[in-house]
């Protein structure tokens, strides 16, 4: 299967109780909507990051760490791929739903290994969703 994968560096602003800092992480915009960060100029962004990861047990089949995640409205979800399996890892975080056009809430295109796509979640609901090459990878983003 052929792909076009563009990887773009983006910029983005967390805030802690410490103070702003500065997060840079690499995103690929592969078959999705193209991702655009800019620096938030109103210091309430906060981020949480989703790993794709191989299983432990020995199962070849990765998974997402955390499976099932709980956040606040506002709140940027981050999935990066660390699955270091020599075949088979290339992922995509899809939501299972879709919105008045028929594109997905979220998509992430193809994420090679070290590649990260992100998700600001504006809306309360339970979102689940998966990869499109692994039917049994699944997770759930809860916004409250």
């Amino acid at each position: 299967m052929a792909r076009i994968a563009v990887t773009v560096v983006a910029v983005l602003a967390v805030v802690s109780a410490a103070g702003l800092a500065l997060a840079q992480e690499a995103v690929q915009v592969g078959m999705g909507t193209p991702v655009v960060w800019t620096a938030d100029a109103t210091p309430a962004t906060t981020a949480t990051t989703i790993s794709i990861v191989n299983n432990p047990d020995g199962d070849p089949t990765a998974r997402y760490q955390p499976e099932t995640l709980e956040i606040a409205v506002g709140t940027t979800v981050i999935w990066t791929n660390i699955d270091n399996s020599i075949e088979d890892n290339l992922h995509t975080a899809t939501s299972d739903d879709t919105v008045a056009d028929g594109d997905f809430v979220f998509d992430s295109g193809v994420l090679d290994e070290g590649i990260s796509y992100a998700h600001t979640f504006n809306t309360a609901g339970t979102f689940e969703y998966r990869c499109l090459f692994h039917d049994d990878m699944t997770g759930t983003v809860r916004v409250a």
